[in-house]
Formats: structure tokens, C-alpha cells, sequence
């Protein structure tokens, strides 16, 4: 944990997934930048996220080009649904990004994973995020991704 970390609830001690799910929006979408930004990423707001936060990351790839990704948070009370996820393609289009990330504080119900599976989106629930957060190189990558068993 870093010193400043939104997840801390006093004294410096940080549940991990436990303390990712219980964020308000504001401190999620901030996390979420912060932890991206940590691995390497250029994250900026898109216009007209609204209830949702949409944030387009950048980086410089392998190859001289720059590798764009999409960045959905949702901060709902239930599992992400299938259409979540479909609109995070939907918006990863729109932005021309190369792929999309879904970060939630909830697990992924089994419908949402089918679909990332079908469209090559990654998922990010509580547990990734914690990881990630501690280790920002498994940020944005397959190494995040949440499946549920």
C-alpha cells in the first residue's frame, strides 16, 4: 500500500478486495486512474461518461505505436451484467481503442464473462483491482482479469 492510498481505512491497513468494493464512485474512478497511470498508462476522462467512468489509456507500445485501451469502471451494487459489458465494446469502438477493460467492485456473474470472453475484454473485479493496486505492472493486462469458479 502506498502512503495516500483511498483504500486505507486507518491505521495503514488495507482489506484488499473488501476494502475495493466498499470505494464510493469518485474514490474508485480515482484509484482506478492512479493504478493505471502506475503501470505505465496515459489516462484521460472521455466526454459524457455519465453514472459510469470511461477513461481511454494510452501508452507507448513495443512497436513505436501507441496502444489505446478503454477503461469502463462500474461501481453497481449487483453483478456487471452481459449488456455492461456489451456497451464497453460498443464504446471501445467509438474511441478506436484496441481493447477494452471492465472494472467493477463486484464480481462478474457468469453472462458478463461469456461476452468479455467472446469480445476479448478484460475484467477487473474487487480482487484484481487489490492486486493490482499493490502491483501496478498487473494492471491492464490478463494478469487482472477476475473469472469467477
Amino acid at each position: 500500500m502506498t502512503d495516500g492510498d483511498p483504500r486505507d481505512a486507518g491505521g495503514g491497513r488495507v482489506d484488499g478486495a473488501g476494502s475495493v468494493r466498499a470505494l464510493s464512485s469518485d474514490r474508485l474512478r480515482d484509484l482506478v486512474a492512479r493504478t493505471w497511470r502506475a503501470s505505465g498508462w496515459r489516462v484521460e476522462p472521455t466526454d459524457g461518461c455519465g453514472s459510469e467512468g470511461v477513461f481511454v489509456a494510452t501508452r507507448d507500445g513495443d512497436d513505436g505505436g501507441v496502444e489505446r485501451r478503454l477503461l469502463q469502471i462500474l461501481d453497481a451494487e449487483r453483478r456487471p451484467s452481459a449488456p455492461a459489458v456489451r456497451r464497453a465494446v460498443e464504446v471501445m469502438r467509438r474511441h478506436d481503442a484496441e481493447g477494452a477493460v471492465v472494472v467493477s467492485t463486484v464480481e462478474f456473474g457468469a453472462r458478463a464473462v461469456a461476452v468479455a470472453d467472446v469480445y476479448g475484454v478484460d475484467l477487473v473485479g474487487p480482487a484484481a483491482l487489490a492486486r493490482a493496486v499493490d502491483d501496478p505492472s498487473a494492471a491492464g493486462g490478463a494478469e487482472g482479469t477476475d473469472r469467477p469458479e
